[in-house]
C-alpha cells in the first residue's frame, strides 16, 4: 500500500484521515476544483475542531503535511495548552483505534480529568478555557463510545452498552 506524506507516523496513525486524503486527491485528478460545504461524516471521524479543520484544509489542499498541518492547528487553537493537548489527544486516539477493552475503556476516563490539570494553563483566556473544555466533553464522548463498544463486542451485554450511553 502506498503511504501518503506523514502517513504511520505517531501523530497520523489514524487510517481515516490518509483514506479520506486519497479520495480527495482523487477528486482532485478528476478535475473536481471544489465541493459544497458539509462536516465530515459523523461515522468516519470524531465531531471535534480538529478534525473539522483538517477536512477544511483538505478541500482546499488534498496533499497537505497532514503533520504539519495537526502542529499548526494546536498551536493556534490551545495557545500555551498546544503541547498538552496535543499529547492528550494523541493518548484518546490510540484508545480508540484499540480493541476494546476494560482498561482502554478505564483509561479514557482517567484522560478526561487531565483537563483539570491544563485549565490553569488558559483559565485567564475564556475562549482557550472554553477550548479545553470543549475537548473534555469530545474526551468524555470518546470514553463513552469505547465504553459502548466493549459491552457490544465483549461482553455481549448490549443492555449494559445502552445503559452506559444513557447514564
Amino acid at each position: 500500500m502506498h503511504r501518503a506524506q506523514g502517513e504511520g507516523d505517531s501523530a497520523d496513525h489514524s487510517y481515516l484521515r490518509y483514506r479520506h486524503r486519497m479520495d480527495l486527491q482523487f477528486y482532485h485528478q478528476q478535475g473536481f476544483e471544489g465541493f459544497f460545504d458539509r462536516n465530515p461524516p459523523a461515522d468516519a471521524w470524531f465531531p471535534d475542531p480538529l478534525s473539522r479543520w483538517l477536512f477544511h484544509r483538505l478541500l482546499w489542499n488534498p496533499h497537505i503535511d497532514l503533520k504539519a498541518a495537526r502542529a499548526d492547528f494546536f498551536k493556534h487553537y490551545y495557545g500555551p495548552a498546544a503541547n498538552l493537548m496535543h499529547d492528550l489527544r494523541e493518548k484518546i486516539e490510540c484508545l480508540m483505534f484499540e480493541k476494546p477493552a476494560r482498561k482502554a475503556v478505564d483509561e479514557l476516563y482517567t484522560l478526561e480529568e487531565k483537563i483539570d490539570d491544563i485549565m490553569p494553563i488558559v483559565e485567564c483566556d475564556d475562549t482557550l478555557a472554553t477550548r479545553v473544555k470543549g475537548m473534555q466533553l469530545w474526551i468524555r464522548y470518546c470514553a463513552l463510545c469505547k465504553d459502548s463498544e466493549f459491552h457490544e463486542k465483549i461482553t455481549h451485554d448490549k443492555e449494559g452498552g445502552r445503559r452506559r450511553e444513557e447514564h
